[in-house]
C-alpha cells in the first residue's frame, strides 16, 4: 500500500484535533468541577445525577422547610400551654386564698377582678398564631378559636329562632342547646335532664328547680375551639405527623365554664366551702394541660430523631451524588499534563511530517 504525503498530513491533523478535544474536556472538568457539561457526554452519569439530585433536594426540603414548620408549631404550642399552666397555677393560688374563711366578701370580690384578667389572658393564649395561622383551632387556621364575647352569655340575650348552638355548663356537666329556627322555645338537654330558657333563668323541666345564676355559664358554641381535626405535615417520605393539639381536649367548654363560674362565685362573695370545691376542678384541668405538654414533648423527641436521620441521609446522598458527577481534580490535572506532553510530541512529529511549502520559504 502506498503511503502518500497527504495521508500522513491528514493523520497528523486528526491526532492533533483529538488531542485538543481531550485537552478541552480536561479544562472544562477543572473549570466546572463536573465530569460532564452536557448529557450527551455520558448519559448514564446524567440519568443517575438526576435521581441523586432529586433525593438530595427532597431531603433538604424536609430539613429546611417541613421540619422547621413542625418545630415552629410544636414549640409555640408548648410555650402557650406552659403559659396557660402558669396562669392556672395563679388562679388556683387565688382560689386557695379565697377559700380561707378569714377572707371577707370584699376581699373575694377583689380577687375576682384578677381572675377575670387571668381568664382573658388564657383567651389570648388560646388564640396563639404562628405564621398568621391559629394553632389551637384544628384545620381552621383562619378564624380565631376563642371569642370572649360568646362566653358567659346572659340567657335573656339569647334570641329564639337564630339557629345558633349554645353550651350550658353546670356542675361540671355540659349540655348543648340548639335554638329553633321558627322562634319556638329551645331546650338544653343531655338525654336525662332538660333545662329550658325562661326569661333570665334556667329551670329544670322535670322538677321545676331554678338553677342558681352563679352556677351556670352559657357559651356560644362557636366561641370556643371546636375543630379537632389534625394538621399533618410530611416530615419524611411517606411519614406524616400531626403538629397541632386537639383543642377540645384542653380548651373545652367545661374548662372555660368552670373558670367563669369561679369568677362569678368570687364576685358574688361566695363562702369558702363553695370555693374550695373548685380546687379539685382546677387541678384536673391543669393535669389535662400537663398531659398535652407530655404529648408535645413526645412529638418533639420524634421530630429530633427524624431530623438526625434526615441529616445522615443528606450526607450520604450528597456523597453519592458527588461521586457520580464531581471530578477528582488531582487525577484530572495529571491526565491533562500527560495529554499536554502527548500534544507537544504530536506537534513536534507533525512538523516533521508536513513538508514545507513555497509559502514557508517566502516568509
Amino acid at each position: 500500500m502506498r503511503i502518500t504525503q497527504s495521508m500522513l498530513s491528514n493523520n497528523s491533523l486528526r491526532h492533533l484535533s483529538q488531542s485538543y478535544q481531550r485537552m478541552q474536556t480536561y479544562q472544562d472538568q477543572l473549570n466546572t468541577g463536573k465530569k460532564i457539561t452536557k448529557p450527551s457526554q455520558d448519559p448514564v452519569v446524567a440519568m443517575k445525577g438526576i435521581r441523586y439530585r432529586t433525593e438530595v433536594m427532597e431531603t433538604r426540603q424536609y430539613l429546611d422547610r417541613n421540619l422547621a414548620q413542625v418545630y415552629s408549631w410544636v414549640e409555640n404550642a408548648d410555650s402557650s400551654l406552659d403559659k396557660v399552666g402558669e396562669v392556672m397555677k395563679r388562679v388556683r393560688d387565688l382560689t386557695v386564698q379565697a377559700s380561707n374563711d378569714t377572707y371577707d366578701e370584699n376581699q373575694r370580690k377583689s380577687l375576682s377582678e384578677e381572675v377575670t384578667q387571668l381568664i382573658a389572658h388564657i383567651g389570648t393564649l388560646t388564640n396563639t398564631k404562628v405564621n398568621n395561622q391559629y394553632i389551637f383551632n384544628g384545620t381552621d387556621t383562619i378564624n380565631p378559636p376563642y371569642n370572649a364575647e360568646g362566653i358567659d352569655i346572659n340567657p335573656s340575650e339569647i334570641a329564639a329562632g337564630n339557629e345558633n348552638t349554645y353550651i350550658l355548663t353546670y356542675n361540671s356537666k355540659t349540655f348543648e342547646w340548639d335554638d329553633t329556627a321558627n322562634g319556638g322555645l329551645g331546650a338544653f338537654t343531655d338525654g336525662t335532664a332538660e333545662y329550658v330558657l325562661n326569661g333570665t333563668v334556667f329551670e329544670e323541666a322535670s322538677t321545676g328547680t331554678v338553677l342558681p345564676a352563679n352556677d351556670v355559664v352559657v357559651i356560644e358554641k362557636s366561641a370556643i375551639p371546636s375543630n379537632n381535626e389534625s394538621i399533618n405535615i410530611e416530615i419524611m417520605k411517606g411519614i406524616e405527623l400531626g403538629v397541632n393539639i386537639a383543642p377540645g381536649e384542653s380548651f373545652s367548654s367545661t374548662f372555660f365554664g368552670d373558670l367563669h363560674v369561679l369568677q362569678k362565685k368570687l364576685s358574688s362573695g361566695a363562702k369558702g366551702e363553695e370555693l374550695s370545691s373548685f380546687i379539685g376542678k382546677l387541678d384536673k384541668h391543669m393535669d389535662a394541660f400537663l398531659s398535652k405538654r407530655s404529648e408535645i414533648g413526645a412529638k418533639y423527641n420524634r421530630v429530633e430523631m427524624i431530623e438526625n436521620r434526615l441529616s445522615e441521609q443528606e450526607v450520604i446522598a450528597t456523597k453519592v451524588m458527588s461521586e457520580n458527577e464531581d471530578v477528582d481534580a488531582e487525577r484530572v490535572i495529571i491526565d491533562m499534563l500527560s495529554e499536554e506532553t502527548l500534544l507537544r510530541a504530536t506537534l513536534a512529529s507533525s512538523s516533521r511530517i508536513i513538508q514545507p511549502t513555497l509559502m514557508d520559504f517566502l516568509r
